[in-house]
């Protein structure tokens, strides 16, 4: 038997793999789209900011190069229209700032799984009708599930944000 050879094989895999993982340029955008659902635009006028003093630029550099603020945004929008839920019963505004948000990169998880940590990202929820402020509540959501794609994370970290958002109306 010879495990010399194997064991040099399986090196081979693993590094292959992690050069793989990290040479991507600019992530893709995914499954969540960056356009405004139809039929969105009566519900609420919502904005998402990415908070600079809670985030540092790395965090809010990458949350940018995936159009994190755009895709929170409308799947918040989706969400409310998925499930027939309004923020008031007149004209409504939702502001949503990022507090806080973790992306692995790929090769961490690839070459370390669980270990590496989890993928998260934290909101501030502020609703308000006639500049007056109905609800303000924190939420967000995190998971160690891996998947190649950083996008595909991101993907399951906003829609699971999204539907708490709206869960918490």
């Amino acid at each position: 038997m010879r495990t010399g050879s194997s064991t040099g094989c399986f090196f081979l895999v693993v590094a292959t793999s992690m050069m793989w993982a990290c040479a991507s340029s600019q992530p893709p955008v995914g499954g969540i789209t960056t356009a405004v659902p139809s039929g969105a635009s009566n519900l609420v006028d919502v904005t998402v900011n990415v908070d600079a003093t809670s985030l540092p630029d790395e965090k809010r550099r990458v949350f940018d190069s995936y159009h994190g603020p755009d895709q929170l945004k409308n799947a918040v929008l989706a969400e409310l229209l998925k499930t027939g839920k309004r923020p008031a019963p007149g004209p409504a505004e939702m502001k949503i700032t990022v507090t806080g948000f973790r992306l692995r990169s790929t090769a961490s998880v690839v070459g370390f799984g669980m270990m590496a940590g989890g993928d998260g990202l934290e909101v501030d929820v502020v609703v308000l009708s006639d500049s007056r402020v109905l609800k303000s509540y924190k939420t967000g959501s995190g998971s160690v599930m891996g998947g190649y794609s950083g996008q595909g994370r991101l993907d399951r970290l906003i829609g699971t944000t999204a539907e708490r958002i709206v869960r918490d109306l």
